[in-house]
């Protein structure tokens, strides 16, 4: 399950096309660290796929491969607003050898492609889903519309194999135009929402995030997620540098900017590593503190048992003393 969003991001005078998803497969078990943003050799393009991975992901990979084992397309002799169509016969070519599938399977049509770049030809950013189509029996292209967002209108495409989600992620880009709020930011935001909403159950993970360029570039942003630990019957968040979703070993080093979703500031690559650990000392010392905390209201939960038995016995005792009866007693240790 996946939630793709690609939006051309205008800031000052400068335009750059992103592409940004979820990092969760799911199917009876969940993965956060599944790549879904493929970069081309072209270097001018991302693809992305959402939908049951057994057919999807093969599909896809397959046309990564195509398109940089094709010198034409490898080489940008042939412009991205030509790939729909040699996307198209690629998936259909494949899509009709699938067999032995469960009685009424849809996976061989239950998956859709994106298709994000610069085109050449138009020098303008492009961004498509392929998707199949009921009427007509095939996948069609489906190109990038646009949206009115805080006052602006944006160019933004959304992708899920759960429809839902595209409606929920249009949903919040209307309630932030109403609200005056929008930025060039909020499609990124309404991925970033699902993400973070544990009742989106097939949404998860670090975002992926890569940009493309008007000098027909692409870039990857790595991201800086937090990791739940357990600890001491605590939960304990360690932050990783994340690429395309998955954590970066400790001796990993990374030539890309960071971007630290709390305060969306980029961080560079030769201070990244001292920026998280700053970020996990932090966070140790705020459990280290939590668990002074508990342990300290713990000890004062028992003082405070002890010195009420305590009190009950003397209150019990002098009432015995005056001869008072066992229902009286029983009565004013109930306030107690």
């Amino acid at each position: 399950m996946t939630l793709v969003v690609s939006w051309i991001k205008h800031e000052g005078s400068s335009e750059e096309l992103l592409i940004a998803s979820d990092s969760r497969i799911s199917g009876g078990t969940s993965l956060d660290q599944a790549p879904k943003l493929l970069r081309l050799l072209r270097d001018d393009a991302v693809l992305a796929f959402c939908g049951t991975t057994r057919v999807a992901y093969p599909i896809v990979i397959q046309i990564k491969l195509a398109l940089d084992a094709y010198e034409p397309a490898r080489k940008r002799l042939i412009d991205i607003v030509d790939l729909p169509a040699h996307l198209r016969r690629i998936i259909e070519s494949m899509r009709q050898t699938v067999a032995d599938l469960p009685d009424g399977s849809d996976e061989p049509t239950a998956f859709k492609i994106m298709l994000a770049g610069f085109s050449w030809r138009t020098s303008s950013f492009k961004s498509w889903v392929l998707k199949f189509d009921l009427r007509n029996g095939e996948f069609t292209a489906h190109p990038m519309r646009p949206h009115r967002v805080g006052g602006r209108i944006v160019y933004a495409q959304f992708m899920s194999d759960v429809v839902e989600n595209e409606h929920r992620a249009r949903s919040f880009l209307d309630k932030t135009s109403r609200m005056g709020k929008g930025t060039s930011w909020t499609p990124f935001d309404a991925l970033m929402e699902q993400i973070a909403d544990p009742e989106v159950k097939d949404v998860g993970g670090p975002p992926q995030l890569v940009k493309i360029y008007r000098h027909a570039n692409t870039l990857p942003v790595n991201t800086i997620w937090p990791f739940m630990e357990f600890r001491d019957g605590e939960i304990l968040s360690r932050y990783h540098v994340t690429h395309f979703g998955r954590a970066l070993l400790p001796y990993e080093r990374t030539d890309y900017l960071s971007l630290d979703l709390r305060t969306s500031s980029l961080i560079e690559p030769w201070n990244v590593q001292a920026y998280v650990r700053t970020l996990n000392e932090n966070e140790l010392e705020s459990f280290r503190t939590r668990l002074r905390i508990a342990a300290f209201r713990r000890v004062a939960s028992a003082v405070a048992q002890v010195a009420r038995r305590k009190l009950r016995q003397e209150i019990a005792t002098d009432m015995v003393r005056r001869g008072c009866d066992l229902g009286q007693i029983n009565h004013a240790l109930s306030c107690w």
